[in-house]
């Protein structure tokens, strides 16, 4: 039976076209199996689990035009697995040094021969098809995300631009679990501190997250904060072709316990 074919707005370059399946993140980064998807508010109300569906190959939606996928994919997708495969070891490393790890919140890395402005817009790729339908304010009315975040679409579709507004913010912890969590735009109260409560009292923060082991990841739209993630924004600082021999940094880590939006306990 053939696919039917679906047209709508293109979260990267806003046109009407014909769309294609983009797996949320790139499905050579640990997104190959199946993934069963539950309703949140239900799980947080009342304690339960109820599916509303399932992907096979991995986590993927219909988000993309298919050389918008294409595009991104061949420029940063390989970079982004490149991570990927670095932050697990180094998670697989702390399961099996339990005990040395216990209660860490953060660990200081040396990342070799990378580069961070084509992780960051792989980063920006995946939020853009996390929030692909999004109106102002969060409100879910099927205004396509990208028309109201025209930059974001610029910034991942020339390989070289290093610019988007300030009010956006891009955050990346190394995740333990196999806790699998897509948020978008969740307008919350954050002053967020490591820990199984998740978003707690403070400024409003237009919070999106999207949490796939061993990498969670996290957008601000309103310049807000997020204090329990490592920001990374000024990846965009570097240029496209810029291959850093020794990158040293510090990156929060914990363990998602649990399916509310930004949740996590130290390893």
């Amino acid at each position: 039976m053939a696919k039917r074919k679906v047209r709508g707005i293109c979260g990267a370059c806003g046109q009407e076209k014909q769309l294609s399946r983009e797996h949320v993140p790139p499905q050579s980064a640990f997104n190959k199996e199946t993934v069963i998807g539950y309703k949140l508010g239900d799980y947080l109300v009342e304690g339960k689990k109820v599916k509303v569906a399932q992907y096979q190959g991995g986590y993927n939606k219909l988000t993309l035009c298919k050389q918008c996928n294409n595009d991104t994919g061949t420029w940063y997708a390989g970079e982004y697995l490149k991570w990927a495969e670095i932050f697990d070891d180094v998670m697989v490393h702390t399961r099996s040094h339990k005990a040395e790890f216990a209660g860490v919140s953060e660990i200081a890395l040396t990342l070799k021969d990378v580069y961070p402005l084509k992780f960051l817009k792989q980063v920006v790729t995946c939020f853009l098809s996390v929030n692909y339908l999004q109106s102002k304010k969060g409100q879910a009315v099927g205004m396509p995300f990208i028309k109201q975040n025209p930059e974001l679409g610029k910034f991942v579709l020339d390989r070289h631009r290093k610019i988007f507004p300030d009010n956006y913010q891009f955050y990346l912890r190394l995740s333990q679990s196999r806790e699998i969590r897509h948020m978008f735009d969740l307008a919350a109260k954050l002053s967020v501190t490591t820990g199984s409560g998740g978003l707690k009292a403070g400024p409003v923060v237009y919070f999106s997250e999207m949490t796939h082991p061993p990498m969670s990841l996290g957008m601000t739209t309103d310049g807000g904060d997020f204090p329990d993630m490592t920001n990374i924004t000024h990846f965009k600082n570097y240029d496209y072709d810029e291959c850093v021999d020794e990158l040293i940094a510090s990156f929060r880590a914990g363990k998602a316990t649990s399916a509310i939006p930004g949740a996590f306990e130290p390893l």
